[in-house]
């Protein structure tokens, strides 16, 4: 192979990959879902829900694992409460979406699930709701078909 068919293949898989017609994310992390709660025992019943629909949930309970998850792998949704007790600011759920563009400027869907919702939407427009019924069916509508 000639340098310039190199150089062609090389844009043509830039463009691919760029695009949106190519995905790089990996097979065995297409279905995975990005939980992040200071309180995780209160989401088993969803995160079982999730896991039989096909959905391998990883759990975090701060940012900072939640970052350091992010580096490491790649999520087709990311699930978060926005209140936190302890060290984090009790908004750090609000401020997980920058912090993770930080890492990774792609980043995917955020639904904010919480006790009581005051705005169904937040300020950057990600979803919030309280009830399991509509956590479930925004899962739903924002995950790829193909797992």
């Amino acid at each position: 192979m000639n340098v310039a068919a190199v150089i062609r293949a090389a844009s043509l898989l830039t463009f691919l990959l760029t695009s949106g017609c190519v995905s790089d994310v990996k097979p065995s992390e297409r279905n995975k879902v990005l939980w992040v709660d200071d309180k995780p025992d209160g989401n088993r019943e969803e995160t079982a829900a999730l896991r039989k629909s096909g959905l391998q949930v990883v759990a975090a309970t701060s940012n900072a694992q939640a970052a350091e998850l992010f580096r490491m792998h790649r999520y087709v949704l990311i699930i978060s409460d926005i209140r936190r007790e302890g060290t984090e600011p009790s908004t750090a759920g609000l401020e997980l979406p920058a912090l993770l563009r930080r890492i990774r400027a792609d980043l995917p869907p955020v639904i904010y699930y919480v006790g009581h919702v005051e705005r169904p939407y937040t300020d950057e427009g990600q979803p919030v709701v309280s009830k399991a019924t509509e956590l479930l069916q925004l899962v739903e509508s924002r995950v790829p078909r193909s797992r």
